[in-house]
């Protein structure tokens, strides 16, 4: 089946361990949550094979094919992929430069949409940043795990005591936003658009952009009230 591609125009910027560090927080919250899932999931499959790292993947509306983000060998920014279902081959279907997100299918199944950041004209400089941090391997995790070592290292009193609480939130709220290895997913994606009846077009890449400044700068992780936000902002 052939689709129509839709390409929203989202145009934004971008081991060392402790001996005494604690377990991370990213295994206790994953060990919570596979048993949680396993009372309600089960005959898990596969689906996705050949890439680094793929998710947030959604069906076709007849169930036989996904779209999805994944991360590209070699490319530091996820790129959308389409594959059907029976088959492993996956087949990218965004431009293959620039960061992407919200892959969705149309409700006839015909249409595919995404945002992407390939036309951004600030992108090479972009890429270069983003190659230059993976390569030196920095995450959320060593850099909580650098700042608790500091910590640890000084004279106050909960030092002293080896505590190191507000680093610690820090951390298990990274995992919970899955951030401690990779910036947190979009709260707001396509698809929240187009509930609200927004039709898809270049706007939809300046709404997103939008409203990840509004959830980098509030926290929020509500799509609804980043929404409330940032589409009131435009009618005022």
């Amino acid at each position: 089946m052939k689709y129509a591609i839709t390409a929203c125009l989202l145009l934004t910027v971008a081991h060392s361990a402790f001996a005494d560090e604690p377990k991370s927080a990213a295994s206790a919250i994953d060990k919570e949550a596979a048993a949680s899932e396993a009372k309600f999931l089960a005959n898990i499959h596969q689906v996705t094979f050949g890439l680094p790292r793929a998710g947030e993947g959604y069906f076709s509306p007849d169930g036989t094919e996904i779209v999805y983000q994944a991360y590209p060998v070699g490319y530091p920014f996820y790129q959308i992929y389409y594959q059907k279902l029976d088959e492993r081959v996956p087949r990218r279907i965004s431009p293959g430069r620039g960061r992407t997100t919200c892959s969705y299918f149309s409700p006839d199944g015909k249409q595919i949409l995404f945002a992407s950041a390939h036309a951004n004209p600030n992108l090479p400089e972009i890429e270069l940043k983003a190659r230059k941090l993976a390569a030196a391997g920095v995450t959320m995790e060593l850099l909580g795990r650098v700042a608790r070592a500091d910590h640890l290292g000084r004279t106050t009193p909960d030092a002293c005591a080896g505590q190191a609480g507000p680093i610690d939130a820090f951390l298990r709220r990274a995992a919970e936003l899955e951030a401690l290895h990779e910036s947190a997913p979009d709260v707001v994606k396509g698809r929240h658009l187009i509930a609200r009846g927004l039709e898809p077009g270049v706007h939809f890449g300046e709404i997103l952009t939008a409203c990840r400044d509004v959830q980098d700068e509030t926290g929020s992780d509500d799509p609804d009230e980043i929404l409330r936000i940032v589409l009131g902002s435009r009618t005022e």
